[in-house]
């Protein structure tokens, strides 16, 4: 006869979790510190004439940019949860092209592809999902006949900043999560009546966490 499994302990699976939010804290605490203070920074109109490897920092400025060529829709169980957008930036030298990564109304400081003045941007070489690559097939290929070259194997990032930015508010939020779940297992422990009040503090907590780990996800 099978002996039923008695079920964990709460305040040993709060331990738990506590533990795992921790660390998951302290990797995006760091993280987003590292990646918002990086150094060795390369110019960006260089990176698209001689070429990029994914990891590379960049910062410079660009004149010429198309419009949007790509949004890709990210979901869970139908439910959005965020959107990116695609553009193609040409180098000074109109010679050749680069993927970016930028915000929806990146292409609204251009007429015509062409800056009023030069846009200066910022951020890290990724390396581009086999989906959107296989969405840019047809324009880089254009491209390519027109004699400006392009790839679509790595694209540079314009918000990356912003989200290492959202990596460290994230860490502090899990922190918080934390302290608030060490307070309620505590406030469980002492048979405390503030148990109810601590336990939904720590779930608006970790509920609004999740919600922005999946949003940092999709677009790291």
């Amino acid at each position: 006869m099978r002996r039923k499994r008695k079920p964990m302990d709460p305040a040993k699976a709060m331990a738990i979790t506590c533990i795992i939010t921790a660390l998951a804290a302290v990797w995006c605490v760091v993280s987003g510190i590292i990646g918002i203070t990086f150094k060795d920074k390369q110019s960006i109109n260089k990176l698209i004439s001689t070429g990029c490897e994914e990891g590379d920092f960049f910062e410079g400025d660009v004149s010429y940019s198309s419009d949007c060529i790509l949004r890709m829709k990210h979901t869970i169980n139908f439910i959005p949860i965020a959107y990116e957008n695609y553009f193609i930036v040409i180098s000074s030298d109109g010679k050749n092209a680069a993927v970016v990564r930028a915000d929806k109304d990146f292409s609204e400081s251009f007429h015509n592809g062409i800056a009023a003045e030069p846009v200066h941007v910022k951020g890290r070489v990724k390396e581009t999902d086999y989906k959107v690559q296989r969405e840019l097939t047809d324009i880089t290929a254009q491209l390519r006949q027109e004699g400006i070259s392009v790839s679509s194997e790595n694209y540079y990032d314009f918000i990356s900043t912003r989200y290492y930015v959202l990596r460290i508010i994230l860490g502090i939020l899990l922190i918080l999560c934390t302290v608030s779940g060490i307070v309620m297992s505590k406030n469980q422990m002492n048979g405390s009546g503030s148990v109810r009040t601590s336990a939904g503090v720590f779930t608006i907590i970790l509920c609004v966490s999740c919600v922005l780990m999946l949003h940092v996800m999709s677009m790291s």
